[in-house]
């Protein structure tokens, strides 16, 4: 529900990425094509991009995040988390 709740905070396109900093996990938005993440380990990310999901979801990005857990495969995220936790 955070993500979620962080990611309809993003007005426009973007990323919103779950990341760990500083011993912490944190969720962030990036506008457009911003993608660097100063001293933050990137853990995963949802495109929010209309191309991601207008197809789909058409405007409805609402229900793009409702439904990313069917659609991501977090095993590269888990992966990550366990070789920096």
């Amino acid at each position: 529900e955070k993500i979620k709740e962080t990611a309809l905070k993003l007005k426009g396109s973007g990323y919103t990425f779950l990341v760990y900093k500083n011993g912490e996990i944190d969720i962030i938005n990036l506008s457009n094509q911003e993608t660097l993440l100063h001293e933050m380990v990137h853990i995963f990310n949802i495109d929010l991009w209309e191309h991601a999901y207008y197809i789909n979801y058409e405007n409805n990005k609402s229900k793009y995040l409702d439904n990313i857990k069917e659609i991501a495969d977090f095993t590269n995220a888990s992966e990550i988390y366990n070789k920096i936790a």
